[in-house]
């Protein structure tokens, strides 16, 4: 099959859904959950149909642009009331969470016919992803209490990523998605569309978070949702 991002013809390679990097720095979390068999498995999520170039080339880059913005900040666990001054290259960001958006979108079909045109951006050094806006919020650790009454600690340590469904859209090419990061929760909305933007604007307009700003530095406030609720599996998301 041709290259999922380069529309070549080479021999396919195996793309980790989630940058292998990343996976690297936390092999406790040994779980997955595949959508399109609603299945949990303990091996790493991969689509074949990226080539050897593409691979280890430009998307290689995002991957290690991500995994230094984890050392830096999405490993450090944010308290509840603490804001975050939190600093990035804007163009890599996003194209790094549309990269994992898109290889999950592949896994299950949903969305992938609309992320595909940022393919050819995600291979360009100098391209800019237009049409995408990004919101990120914090999540804090959860303590409960189990059914026996001890105390637990759920902490703000997991990597997921999915669709929203946003209603009153145009389908005109709109792909809303979550890429949640540990304690960071990026909100990825793609269209061309400016009513579907519109309708995505607010819905997110209910989420706290800030949007990222291409200066590459914004303040990003206490958290407000709980690792608990964060995360409680793609079918809980919220939806309208």
């Amino acid at each position: 099959m041709p290259c999922a991002y380069c529309d070549g013809d080479e021999p396919a390679t195996r793309e980790h859904v989630w940058p292998k990097c990343l996976i690297d720095r936390v092999r406790s979390y040994s779980l997955r959950y595949v959508g399109r068999v609603h299945r949990i498995v303990n091996t790493d999520l991969t689509v074949r149909d990226v080539c050897r170039d593409c691979n280890n080339g430009p998307l290689s880059l995002l991957d290690a642009y991500l995994c230094k913005l984890y050392d830096d900040y999405l490993i450090h666990e944010v308290q509840e009331g603490q804001s975050i001054v939190f600093r990035y290259d804007f163009n890599l960001l996003v194209k790094a969470l549309l990269k994992i958006s898109y290889n999950s979108a592949r896994t299950t079909d949903v969305d992938a016919t609309t992320l595909r045109r940022y393919a050819p951006v995600l291979l360009s050094q100098s391209a800019s992803p237009v049409g995408t806006f990004v919101k990120v919020a914090t999540i804090h650790t959860s303590r409960v209490l189990d059914d026996r009454g001890n105390r637990k600690v759920i902490p703000a340590r997991a990597f997921r990523t999915g669709p929203i469904v946003i209603a009153n859209r145009n389908r005109r090419g709109l792909a809303a998605r979550i890429v949640q990061i540990d304690g960071y929760r990026f909100y990825v909305i793609t269209t061309e569309d400016v009513l579907d933007r519109q309708a995505a604007v607010r819905y997110l307009a209910s989420e706290r978070g800030t949007w990222l700003s291409r200066d590459g530095e914004i303040v990003i406030h206490e958290p407000t949702l709980s690792a608990l609720a964060a995360f409680d599996g793609v079918q809980h998301w919220r939806t309208p």
